[in-house]
């Protein structure tokens, strides 16, 4: 590779020669050089590569046998700004205000840092996984920015990558499951069965989405609730949910495949097919201490009245 070419409307081609051991890597309305001692150019949209787009010939630039070991990190974003689009960039904010993008290297570390700094944010949240392999950007392991959450040492490095992100190198996404005051317990990967209905990791295990909200409401002491509403919710097989309870009747509605037990103060009752001799709906009486257990991934709908509100939810 010898050259590189400027093109715009009215200018005149410029070629800048490119010295032994520098690189370059192309991509969507951006070129990127790479020098051998890990410095990276980024050129604005209006270069154009003197060969076809898309080439990728990347320098190594020196990494730590720590830096090797590490192929995916993990960067946390709300699900909303994750809009993919064909032909277009992940540029997260502080890709502008600090030059890089924030990442780690595990969950534990990224659940410090989510909760420091994200405990507050509003609405859902995902880890994106990142093949560093397949970025066109540079990857620095480098101290934290600003410091290390508390929990983390001092030494621990985060990858920072410096420049856009294409889509195809994110590989997997990760859910951030939240207890009802903000606090991150955990990622997941979503099962298939919450993949094509939508369902989103619920403070007290399993999956669900709210469905339905009556458009009538009532005058309640605890505040104005919707007359009733309903979610669809998920357990997979194995799991068991949190032992909480609602301040409202709760009418679960079996769907199957798999059964659930559910524990009714000191009750316990199946939920599954009637030929079984299961039953199809239990309703649950407001106040009442209840958890459930799947056998095979159980999907069932939950019908409150009046309608729930997390302020009426309690886990124990």
């Amino acid at each position: 590779m010898t050259g590189f070419a400027r093109r715009r409307p009215g200018d005149a081609t410029e070629l800048i020669s490119l010295p032994p051991g520098v690189a370059i890597s192309t991509g969507q309305n951006r070129h990127n050089l790479v020098t051998r001692g890990g410095r990276l150019i980024n050129f604005p949209g209006d270069w154009q590569a003197a060969w076809p787009a898309r080439a990728s010939v990347k320098a190594k630039w020196p990494r730590s046998a720590y830096d090797r070991a590490v192929t995916v990190v993990l960067h946390l974003m709300p699900l909303a700004a994750y809009t993919p689009e064909p032909g277009e960039w992940l540029r997260p904010a502080s890709l502008d205000s600090e030059g890089f993008v924030h990442c780690t290297t595990d969950e534990q570390t990224l659940l410090a840092v989510a909760n420091t700094y994200y405990r507050d944010a509003d609405g859902p949240h995902i880890a994106l996984e990142i093949d560093i392999g397949r970025l066109s950007a540079e990857v620095r392991f480098e101290a934290a920015a600003p410091g290390p959450p508390p929990g983390v040492a001092a030494e621990v490095p985060f990858p920072h990558v410096y420049g856009a992100i294409e889509y195809d190198a994110i590989v997997g996404m990760r859910y951030a499951r939240r207890s009802v005051d903000g606090t991150y317990v955990g990622f997941e990967r979503r099962p298939e069965i919450a993949e094509r209905l939508d369902l989103l990791p619920h403070p007290e295990g399993g999956w669900f989405r709210r469905t339905w909200t009556s458009r009538e409401s009532v005058q309640l002491k605890r505040g104005v609730r919707a007359t009733a509403t309903a979610i669809l919710y998920l357990l997979p097989d194995g799991q068991t949910s949190h032992p909480h309870s609602v301040a409202s009747q709760e009418l679960w509605l079996w769907h199957g495949p798999g059964e659930v037990e559910l524990t009714v103060d000191d009750s316990i009752t199946t939920l599954g097919t009637p030929t079984n001799g299961n039953l199809p709906q239990v309703l649950v009486p407001e106040g009442a201490l209840q958890s459930a257990r799947a056998r095979g991934d159980v999907l069932v709908s939950c019908v409150v009245s009046p309608g729930f509100d997390f302020a009426d939810f309690r886990m124990y």
